[in-house]
């Protein structure tokens, strides 16, 4: 959840991927990458759940994903990151506001879902 944490901090967009392993820490090559959408009425927690309900559904869809094929060759990884200090984390905390205010995008149309 850290990676989750330093890009609000950051104010980067949200997003998971799927990588090759390699030697170095999340540097392969990305296979896949879902975003994370964040709405205007988002609360940080519920925005967590959203983030990481992706990353579980990308996890236990691999082989699906895997399937379609498409690659990322210009998506390159953020750098590995640490834990976040509690003091940094309050930061994180207070600037939310201002994160989602910025990169809050319109809900989907009801009936809108996920192609399979």
């Amino acid at each position: 959840m850290d990676a989750f944490k330093w890009a609000i901090h950051r104010g980067q967009l949200l997003g998971n991927t799927l990588h090759r392993i390699n030697a170095e820490t999340d540097a392969g090559e990305v296979l896949a990458h879902m975003p994370t959408p964040v709405f205007m009425d988002d609360s940080l927690e519920i925005l967590a759940a959203r983030h990481y309900a992706n990353e579980i559904w990308m996890l236990s869809n691999f082989h699906r994903i895997m399937a379609v094929g498409e690659k990322h060759p210009n998506l390159v990884p953020a750098a590995p990151t640490k834990r976040m200090s509690v003091t940094v984390e309050v930061e994180m905390i207070s600037s939310f506001t201002a994160y989602r205010a910025q990169h809050a995008v319109g809900r989907p149309a009801l009936g809108a879902h996920r192609a399979n």
